[in-house]
């Protein structure tokens, strides 16, 4: 008998299942150990071990099998048929039965297919194989085998939770890297698979901090996409998470999110809010800066006139710094005053916060925080100046001091503190003007007589030599005229009573801002123009509302209306 004969009587009893195969075994000993044993072929042997191979998925019974393997005089056979890729096909094909068998015969579990893939990322993609993931995960030089992309059975568990959950509590390595260094973490990130987010996070060995070809981490890439339920998974259930890392484009968390989030026509607004939620209690930074010109995350929610997320962040952030600068030297305290909050709460949280920046002055205009306030915040001049008293008479980079501002804007309230203050009256500005020459260039009755019961000088010349007495008469006006020069003034046309009609205190018809448009620049705030103008519509206000106060662990949000602002851009 030759080889070729002992082959076909052999295989032929093994696929009848009769024991005459172990029979042709013992009585083919020299042709076994030439052709198949250690002095046979490799190819001849993993030809007749594939014959085996293509015999045995079509059997129901396996001892003849592993009887004829374990044959001494098969123990070549036995070491091919074990490096095969048997238990990758029987995987493959979901043969239970024989995959039950072959786990039991020391298996190769390091045998990869054409693709790299071994037996244990094949098993994942079927729940009913889980015996055989768990017989794998025991065999630890198996593990962290990659395929061809470079991803190991991590990556190939994501579609398949149970299995998934069996492998993130085994020693494999949860943060491996695929060609594209990414981990699985990262890849689901990267590409909306969600769903085994929270299984990954079990490990407590896991990298949420990882970051990809583009430095962005799975933080970043998640508030882009306005992941609420998976940023807050991360936040409750992992060790070390980074909210504040800045990659070398000074991206962050914050900084991705903010560039989605008032997008014209953002479908993920609603869960952009969510997001901003969950980060306010995971210790995320918002003073780190988020853009070319420095101005902090929280500073761009002030910037797009966002006002109830900049309650809900100034209320319950933590170490929020309100006098944070940018390159421009506007901080989160000039930007208050610069756009004015009306709401009773927001004042109250940025004046009770031990950063607001008192002793603020403007980099670009001199103006300090008092003179800011003076034009568009009196209520904030008691504050300002019982903080730092040595502010009440400072002056601008044109001479002018707060008194000055106030009544330029014909401010009444902020005139009539900073007099209680004992404010220089009679400062004169870049053209020699005092506050009581504008109130009567404005025709502003009651702050002239403000001015005069405080001893202002109706006779002090400007550098054109015109007074406050002159301008009036040059302006022609008897009414100006007598307001200055006659004490019953005030009698005489009711400014000793309140009085809601302000046509007899003031010229109502004209617009400061306007007619004083150079002063009127001190407000605009310095903050670049790359953030898209953002409409708060009453919607959106009742619905940022809604999420926060859902978020505010007991902390009530005040009720007050906050009106919508429009900023101008430098």
């Amino acid at each position: 008998m030759d080889f070729n004969e002992f082959e076909t009587e052999f295989l032929k009893a093994l696929k009848k299942n009769k024991k005459d195969c172990l029979r042709i075994i013992e009585v083919n000993q020299k042709i076994i150990e030439v052709s198949i044993g250690e002095e046979g072929n490799q190819k001849t042997i993993e030809k007749f071990v594939n014959a085996i191979i293509d015999i045995l998925f079509e059997a129901k019974k396996y001892s003849l099998f592993e009887k004829s393997l374990k044959h001494p005089f098969f123990f070549k056979v036995y070491q091919t048929f074990k490096n095969s890729e048997v238990l990758i096909e029987a995987c493959k094909r979901r043969k239970k039965d024989l995959l039950k068998w072959l786990i039991t015969m020391d298996i190769n579990p390091c045998i990869q297919d054409e693709n790299g893939m071994t037996a244990l990322m094949h098993a994942t993609k079927f729940s009913q194989q889980l015996f055989v993931i768990k017989y794998l995960l025991t065999k630890p030089e198996c593990l962290n085998l990659v395929d061809k992309n470079g991803e190991n059975a991590v990556f190939h568990a994501l579609n398949n939770l149970d299995i998934l959950k069996e492998i993130v509590h085994s020693d494999i390595d949860i943060n491996s890297r695929n060609n594209n260094n990414e981990s699985a973490f990262l890849y689901c990130c990267k590409n909306d698979i969600f769903n085994p987010i929270p299984v990954l996070i079990e490990n407590k060995k896991l990298d949420v901090n990882i970051v990809d070809k583009a430095e962005k981490t799975p933080a970043m890439i998640l508030a882009e996409k306005g992941r609420y339920n998976e940023i807050k998974s991360i936040r409750n259930n992992t060790i070390g998470y980074d909210f504040n890392f800045r990659n070398s484009q000074n991206e962050s968390v914050l900084s991705c999110l903010i560039n989605k989030m008032y997008l014209s026509g953002s479908t993920l607004f609603v869960e952009y809010i969510r997001v901003i939620a969950a980060l306010v209690f995971s210790n995320c930074d918002f003073n780190i800066p988020v853009d070319e010109v420095g101005n902090t995350a929280f500073m761009v929610f002030m910037i797009v006139q966002d006002w109830y997320t900049v309650y809900y962040i100034a209320r319950n952030g933590k170490n929020i710094n309100l006098s944070v600068k940018n390159n421009f030297g506007e901080s989160a305290t000039s930007l208050f005053l610069k756009y004015g909050s009306y709401n009773r709460s927001i004042f109250e949280v940025f004046t009770n916060n031990k950063t607001f920046d008192f002793e603020y002055i403007d980099p670009n205009s001199n103006n300090n925080l008092l003179m800011l306030s003076a034009m568009k915040e009196p209520k904030l001049i008691n504050t300002i100046i019982e903080n730092n008293v040595n502010s009440i008479n400072c002056i601008n980079y044109r001479n002018e001091n707060a008194l000055i501002l106030a009544t330029k804007f014909n401010n009444e309230d902020a005139v009539g503190s900073l007099l209680k203050f004992g404010v220089y009256i009679n400062q004169q500005d870049y053209l020699g003007n005092t506050a009581l020459y504008y109130a009567v260039d404005n025709k502003n009755y009651k702050i002239i007589r403000l001015l005069l019961k405080n001893n202002a000088d109706k006779n002090l010349n400007n550098s054109m030599n015109i007074s406050p007495l002159n301008h009036a008469h040059n302006l022609g006006d008897k009414k100006l005229i007598e307001a200055l020069t006659n004490p019953d003034f005030d009698q005489q046309f009711g400014l000793t009573t309140p009085c809601d009609n302000n046509d007899q205190m003031s010229n109502g018809n004209f617009d400061p801002l306007e007619k004083f448009h150079d002063t009127a620049e001190y407000l605009y705030p310095c903050i670049s123009n790359n953030y898209p103008k953002f409409n708060m519509t009453y919607q959106i206000e009742c619905l940022e509302k809604s999420i926060y106060m859902g978020n505010m662990r007991n902390i009530e949000m005040s009720g007050d209306y906050i009106p919508p602002y429009q900023p101008k851009f430098y």
